[in-house]
């Protein structure tokens, strides 16, 4: 099994305010846990969806995955690497690292994914 890579919080906030960087960030907790806030830009894919939308997601930039503490973050990226993707990484510490830096959090309503 290939190891996970992980992203840290400050790594992951100069990636999202860089205007010349393209990453894709992903939220793979239950829509319940988003409700109550996510890291902007980031787009909510839960766990049991990903498999059905690995065929979307683009190998051209770096993909970071992130859960509430890193558990279900690690199978995400587990999954992907095992799909053949190369550059994806995992927040270390997820959401609840993301909160107690005092970076800013998006609480406004997720959409499901489709």
């Amino acid at each position: 099994m290939p190891l996970v890579r992980e992203i840290e919080v400050s790594e992951l906030n100069e990636l999202l305010n860089d205007e010349h960087q393209q990453v894709d960030i992903f939220d793979v907790r239950s829509s319940h846990e988003v409700s109550k806030g996510s890291i902007p830009q980031a787009q909510h894919m839960p766990l049991h969806v990903i498999p059905s939308k690995v065929v979307e997601l683009s190998d051209k930039r770096p993909i970071v995955l992130f859960c509430n503490l890193g558990v279900h973050s690690v199978q995400a990226c587990q999954y992907l690497q095992n799909a053949g993707f190369d550059n994806v990484f995992m927040l270390r510490g997820g959401f609840n690292a993301w909160q107690a830096s005092g970076l800013c959090h998006d609480t406004s309503p997720v959409p499901e994914p489709t």
